[in-house]
Formats: structure tokens, sequence, C-alpha cells
């Protein structure tokens, strides 16, 4: 079980980082949003499916998700693209700057987790408890089913 939390904790990292990199690279609204909405959408449509949520219920827990997945996801792009425009910086960068930014990318699960805890009681009142259960068992699943999706194409 804690593999499995492990596994889940590291994909969902990288995927965070992939989608800051993605970002990073282009400021102005573009293919990166595209890909952020169209990745939360289809996360959110995945969890509706496997907690079988319908009508009213599907669409309030799809609009406090969207929410919650999008305010994780700057507070983790601002320290990922503040830590890249240090890697790339032509101007010498001192210890001082590396410790701040690696601590800065050390608390972003931290940052995750309590936005996460902060959107508990939004969902916890739409969802029963067996669904809130299985909300999160399917939430950690789903960066498992993704990969073997591609690697089965």
């Amino acid at each position: 079980m804690k593999g499995l939390n492990i596994t889940a904790f590291l994909l969902f990292l990288l995927l965070g980082m992939s989608l800051a990199d993605a970002a990073a690279q282009n400021c102005k609204r573009g293919p990166h949003e595209d890909f952020l909405t169209k990745l939360i959408t289809e996360k959110s449509r995945y969890l509706q499916d496997k907690i079988g949520l319908e009508g009213k219920t599907a669409e309030e827990f799809a609009n406090i998700y969207r929410d919650m997945e999008i305010k994780k996801f700057k507070a983790a792009h601002d320290v990922y693209r503040k830590a890249k425009q240090l890697r790339r910086s032509e101007t010498p960068v001192s210890d001082a700057e590396y410790l701040k930014s690696a601590e800065e990318q050390a608390a972003v699960p931290v940052k995750m987790a309590e936005i996460e805890y902060q959107f508990f009681s939004e969902i916890k009142e739409i969802l029963s408890p067996e669904e809130l259960f299985l909300f999160y068992h399917w939430e950690r699943r789903f960066g498992k089913e993704m990969i073997r999706k591609t690697q089965a194409r």
C-alpha cells in the first residue's frame, strides 16, 4: 500500500512538473492552458464515471474539482517557473538563491496537500461517505491507468 501511495505521489508530482514546464514555456493563453483544461476535464469525467456520479452532483463535483486542480496547478506553476528562470539565468546565482528555490520546490507537495484539504469540506458536502472514499481511491489510480492506456497503444 505504501509503495502504491509513493508511486501515485510520484506520478502526480511528475505530471505537475510536466504541466508547469509546459505552462512556463508560454506565459500567454495558449496550448498549455488548453492541455490543462483537457486534462482536468478528462480526469474529472474519469472520476465521475468511476464513482458513479450523475446529474447535479456530477456537475457540482466537476466545478469544485476543476477549481481545486487549477489552484494546485497555479501553486506549483509559480514555483517551477521561478526555478526554471533561475536555472536559465545568465548571471551568477548565489547559493542562497539556489537554497531558497530548492526549499520552495520541496514545499510544493505540502502546498498541494493544503489546497486539497481546503476543498475537502466542499467535496464532502456533495458526496456520500462511500463516494468520498471512492473519489480518493480512483484519484490515486488515475495516473497508473493513464500510463497503462499509453503503453497499450
